[in-house]
């Protein structure tokens, strides 16, 4: 089984949401939580809430990273984006993004604007992959597929769980 990769994100309301994603069942633990370190900062930067846990099996101590203490004014756990990313074989990973900027939606849609720079960064992340201690660490879906495309980005809206 792959790891499964959890990021807490609160908004101003402290209303909390989860983000999820998978990491290959190989990976080294140290890689696992290198690509958590990394990849939080290029979350953080499609994000209005604020990032207060990421972990694995673990909690992994962001504390350090210099990400916001606090949601920025008006972020809302209720509203996000929907990253859908598919692996070689067609199978899909959603991956909600709770609090995502409304500036990064184009204006009169509900398409992500994939042409941002933060979210560039964020969809090579999935994608690609990031390099902690010069050791690739590629996302997969829950099958262990790696990631080869972003199929769509749409802003979606849920309930809170608080």
């Amino acid at each position: 089984m792959p790891y499964e990769c959890i990021y807490t994100i609160v908004d101003e309301k402290d209303h909390k949401s989860s983000l999820r994603h998978y990491l290959p069942d190989e990976t080294a633990v140290a890689d696992v939580v290198g690509f958590i370190e990394d990849f939080a900062p290029l979350l953080e930067d499609v994000l209005s809430g604020a990032i207060i846990r990421a972990g694995f099996t673990r909690a992994v101590d962001i504390s350090g990273l210099g990400l916001r203490a606090e949601p920025q004014a008006g972020s809302d756990v209720e509203e996000g984006a929907t990253f859908i990313y598919t692996d070689a074989d067609r199978n899909m990973m959603r991956h909600r993004v709770p609090t995502f900027l409304e500036s990064l939606i184009l204006a009169g849609t509900r398409e992500v604007d994939v042409s941002a720079a933060a979210v560039i960064a964020l969809r090579a992340a999935m994608v690609t992959g990031l390099t902690p201690d010069a050791t690739l660490v590629p996302p997969c879906e829950h099958r262990g597929g790696d990631l080869t495309a972003l199929s769509s980005a749409r802003e979606t809206f849920q309930r809170s769980r608080s």
